[in-house]
């Protein structure tokens, strides 16, 4: 089932109107509406959640093409 079409229209004033099916927001800044987008478009299993590791996960996914050259 295809999801309606999330309508942004930037106003005069510099805010910005988001529209979905007969819903809309009147006036948001930048980053309310960047945040709403992201919540109606953020897909079931938030695979960029997986950007979010440790520090010793970081060193390893960094660090796992220089084991293969050196083998």
């Amino acid at each position: 089932m295809m999801k309606p079409d999330i309508i942004i229209k930037q106003l005069d004033n510099g805010c910005f109107d988001v529209q979905i099916a007969n819903k809309s927001t009147d006036q948001l800044s930048f980053d309310e509406m960047l945040g709403l987008v992201a919540q109606l478009t953020v897909p079931e299993n938030k695979r960029c959640l997986q950007w979010l590791k440790t520090k010793e996960q970081h060193e390893t996914f960094r660090n796992r093409n220089l084991k293969t050259i050196e083998q």
